[in-house]
């Protein structure tokens, strides 16, 4: 985990490079190509106090060891499960969810991964981030 405090410009470099960054990638499909609901749930529970509030969705094939970025999110802590269910699981066509998106790449025989981010303001007023 890393966390920044320093101003916004840094912190936007800091996020950026760790999405491209293909290491500590938590795969939530699985060998039959699908979605493993229990992994995703498994993970945001390791969150103890926040949930993360900013994830990434990025793909591979199985015989790949670079994960490629498809899609950034950003949802309230609060919201994170519903709205990751929505991209993942079962969705309602108005939500604008990558669904569609995840199930065509799991088809087509791709792993999906997720990253996540904690973005908290704190006492002085400035957002830090943890990256996990």
């Amino acid at each position: 985990m890393l966390e920044i405090q320093e101003n916004s410009l840094i912190h936007f470099e800091k996020v950026k490079n760790y999405f491209a960054d293909s290491e500590n990638v938590k795969k939530i499909s699985t060998v039959n190509f699908t979605i493993d609901e229990k992994e995703i749930n498994n993970l945001l529970n390791e969150f103890i106090h926040r949930r993360p509030n900013v994830y990434g969705l990025l793909i591979k094939k199985p015989d790949e060891n670079k994960w490629s970025l498809k899609y950034i999110g950003q949802r309230e802590s609060c919201g994170i499960k519903q709205r990751l269910r929505e991209h993942l699981i079962k969705c309602n066509a108005q939500t604008g969810s990558q669904l569609e998106r995840v199930n065509s790449a799991l088809l087509n025989g791709y792993e999906i991964g997720l990253k996540l981010v904690v973005i908290l303001p704190d006492s002085n007023g400035h957002e830090h981030f943890r990256l996990l």
